[in-house]
């Protein structure tokens, strides 16, 4: 999670106007390994790790 908001909304902006069919604009250093890890992981998988990762 980023928290430079500069950062998110630049992102923000680039997923608005850049006309591309894209669905996800990874923002902040640790977007990358999560988004690899819900690729390997399956639904119920991926939300325990979420839960965990929150402590929630």
């Amino acid at each position: 999670m980023s928290e430079n908001i500069g950062e998110v909304a630049e992102a923000i902006y680039e997923a608005a106007t850049d006309g591309a069919e894209k669905l996800r604009y990874p923002v902040g250093h640790d977007a990358g390994p999560i988004i690899e890890a819900r690729h390997q992981m399956d639904d119920v998988d991926f939300k325990n790790m979420i839960v965990g990762q929150m402590g929630i």
